[in-house]
């Protein structure tokens, strides 16, 4: 059928088609969008605190085809307005969902300023943390958050941070919180080593710390030679010696002990003792340590027959005769038939100071003594052992407060030894006539009476 121009049913139809084309002129993209002038005037509303304009900034940030449209009304939500569990919901829907960087990275922002806003419950700050990703955003909560307004807000913010340069400034900020404690667990090697080389910025505690994670042994090496201070204590040097493996380093540590004119607490003597391998420093450290421990454990771990044997000889050295003891067990060992009943028998040593209070009238003060132990091993088994401690006497006179000796006699571990089925009464007759060590052929004797 076909209508003329006039006709009204053709009128009616070119109406419907200009009200069309009118409708579309109107509404550019898909949802209607809006323009920037409209959400900045939407903005200044919600910052009024008109509640309706924020709902409508919300819904277009949400809604609007156009990313700068709705990075801009993401923008003009205020945190008060955010306070809307529906609305903050929405803004961490569009923080981590959006496909527009710019509209992510805004939503992100205004989460941010909201977390630090101090308006959220803990439970709702974790939840808005959430779909962060901007490591420059997290750090500033971590920074922020370490004071401790949401407890547990800065180790969660640091738990997302990847970023080694800001991690870094969040464990040096010099605010103690969780936040602080999670980026240094999270440090690798090269700031690490920053914070515990660090004296003038770094808290002694971050740079203790910071040394027992280390494992570069150059730097372990120069805080192992760092004199005490404020910011680092003999607890630190004794854990940075624990790891130190490299034995150039560790013979320049013992070196230092003994130039050092201030004197290094025992706990670090003895711990340099047990980690160094040089025989010449060992037998050196044996024999003239001011402290037991270090002594006692250096003749322990020497191995050459004529060292040992000079040490146990020369009584001009050794303050209680602890290594020369020490050195004379470690000779037993090797005696010929002693070697070749136990092949693997071996020495593991324990040495270390304790310490005795004693009260007088208007003082108080510790004595210090020496607890010494010796356990014999054939492979893995410990086939007996010995200990030696100080005799502490019940009073010292008023105004001194000596080192009291224990008292370290190996004949009664060498008997012990000798009494183990390994050994025929032949053994014992021919150890006690052949021994080069009268220690040896006193507890062959003393196995023969019995």
């Amino acid at each position: 059928m076909h209508y003329r121009r006039n006709h009204p049913v053709a009128r009616l139809g070119a109406a419907a088609l200009r009200g069309l084309a009118i409708s579309i002129w109107f509404m550019p993209g898909q949802l209607g969008a809006s323009n920037v002038g409209e959400v900045q005037g939407l903005a200044r509303q919600c910052r009024s605190g008109k509640q309706r304009a924020c709902g409508e900034l919300a819904r277009i940030a949400a809604k609007d085809s156009d990313a700068g449209v709705r990075s801009a009304a993401v923008a003009g939500l205020t945190v008060s307005s955010l306070l809307d569990p529906g609305r903050r919901s929405l803004l961490e829907r569009i923080a981590a969902q959006d496909k527009d960087a710019r509209v992510r990275g805004a939503a992100q922002a205004r989460l941010t300023d909201l977390i630090l806003s101090d308006r959220l419950h803990e439970k709702d700050a974790v939840a808005a943390l959430n779909p962060l990703t901007d490591q420059a955003l997290l750090a500033r909560i971590a920074t922020k958050s370490s004071v401790g307004f949401i407890p547990n807000l800065g180790g969660a913010a640091v738990e997302k941070l990847t970023d080694q340069s800001l991690l870094f400034r969040v464990a040096s900020n010099g605010l103690k919180g969780p936040a602080r404690d999670a980026a240094l667990r999270k440090l690798d090697q090269t700031f690490l080593a920053r914070i515990a080389l660090n004296p003038n910025e770094s808290h002694w505690g971050d740079r203790s710390f910071a040394a027992s994670r280390l494992s570069d042994q150059l730097v372990l090496a120069r805080l192992a030679l760092e004199k005490d201070s404020d910011t680092w204590n003999w607890q630190t040097r004794l854990e940075v010696i624990g790891r130190l493996e490299n034995q150039d380093a560790l013979e320049a540590v013992a070196r230092a002990m003994e130039e050092d004119g201030t004197p290094w607490p025992w706990q670090v003597r003895l711990a340099v003792a047990e980690r160094l391998r040089n025989e010449g420093i060992l037998e050196t450290i044996a024999r003239e340590d001011p402290t037991c421990p270090a002594r006692a454990t250096a003749a322990s771990r020497l191995a050459s027959k004529a060292a040992l044997q000079r040490l146990a000889d020369d009584r001009r050295w050794d303050i209680d005769g602890c290594s020369r003891a020490i050195a004379r067990l470690k000779l037993a060992i090797l005696e010929p038939l002693i070697a070749a009943r136990i092949p693997t028998l071996r020495l593991q040593l324990w040495a270390s100071n304790i310490e005795q209070n004693y009260s007088r009238p208007g003082s108080a003060g510790l004595a210090v003594g020496e607890s010494i132990a010796a356990d014999l091993y054939v492979g893995n088994t410990r086939v007996c052992q010995e200990t030696w401690v100080t005799d502490f006497p019940g009073s010292i006179a008023y105004g001194t407060l000596p080192l009291i000796q224990a008292k370290v006699d190996i004949k009664p571990l060498l008997t012990k030894l000798l009494h183990l089925p390994m050994f025929t009464r032949q053994d014992l007759v021919e150890i006690s006539t052949s021994a080069a060590l009268a220690d040896v052929r006193s507890a062959a004797l003393a196995n023969i009476k019995q």
